[in-house]
């Protein structure tokens, strides 16, 4: 089965600035990704890469162009636990009016982000939703037409 996603293809010197989302995934799986990526890079680092051998940990590249929506059910505080506190990839999410989806934001924050840090559910309530968006006038792509 095919990796749903090679580091190189996010980012990197081909593309530098492109955001790719995880949505409808949660956010539980990532700590155990980027372990995988970047041991399967240490185990290949002697082998042929058609598009070369990175420059960098794959976990630094996916964390750098790729963010992950958090559900509301998810264990978020062992997530950034298990990340070294990282949760600069990481975005508030909510599937309301599904069952599992939060009202209003400030429930999210409440529920979700409990025994994080409020620089910890800033980032992830707010801070990393800016980085996601393209760059502009008040975050928003600036067309040229």
């Amino acid at each position: 089965m095919a990796p749903p996603m090679r580091p190189s293809a996010a980012g990197g010197p081909r593309f530098p600035n492109i955001k790719i989302a995880s949505i409808e995934n949660g956010c539980e799986w990532l700590p155990r990704f980027l372990y995988k990526m970047d041991k399967m890079r240490g185990m290949a680092r002697l082998g042929w890469w058609p598009m070369g051998q990175l420059k960098e940990r794959p976990s630094s590249i996916f964390k750098r162009h790729c963010f992950v929506v958090a559900s509301p059910e998810d264990d978020i505080h062992k997530v950034a636990a298990e990340m070294g506190g990282d949760i600069d990839c990481l975005l508030m999410g909510s599937d309301y009016p599904h069952a599992e989806g939060v009202p209003q934001p400030r429930d999210f924050a409440d529920e979700a982000c409990a025994g994080l840090t409020a620089e910890q559910t800033y980032k992830i309530m707010y801070a990393n939703g800016r980085r996601f968006l393209p760059r502009g006038e008040n975050g928003l792509a600036v067309s040229s037409s």
